[in-house]
């Protein structure tokens, strides 16, 4: 006989699984909500309660790489520092366009 704890880790198991399946469904129905609103040229979208906004791409970095490089050249520690302080340093930060679902009353 299984004890409750077997039982609730089997239940949270399947719902996790069940709640990766729908998030799978929810953003393939927002890519096509997306496609849908890119054809038309359409930034918003009203229906009932609900709002569509087509958000644009973002890239960001948090330092220009011109500067870091500069900056780096000109400190006197080791090369492996200067390779750890690179890559814990620049940062790009990739968004890429989407659709954003409001509900509201």
């Amino acid at each position: 006989m299984p004890s409750e704890l077997d039982v609730l880790i089997d239940e949270s198991v399947r719902l996790r699984q069940e709640v990766q399946r729908l998030q799978e469904r929810y953003d393939a129905k927002r890519g096509r909500i997306l496609e849908l609103m890119t054809a038309d040229n359409l930034r918003t979208y009203q229906y009932g309660s609900c709002k569509a906004m087509r958000t644009e791409a973002i890239i960001l970095e948090s330092v220009s790489k011109e500067l870091f490089v500069k900056a780096l050249q000109e400190v006197d520690i080791p090369r492996e520092k200067k390779v750890f302080i690179w890559n814990r340093s620049i940062k790009e930060v990739k968004r890429p366009e989407m659709v954003i679902l409001r509900s509201g009353k």
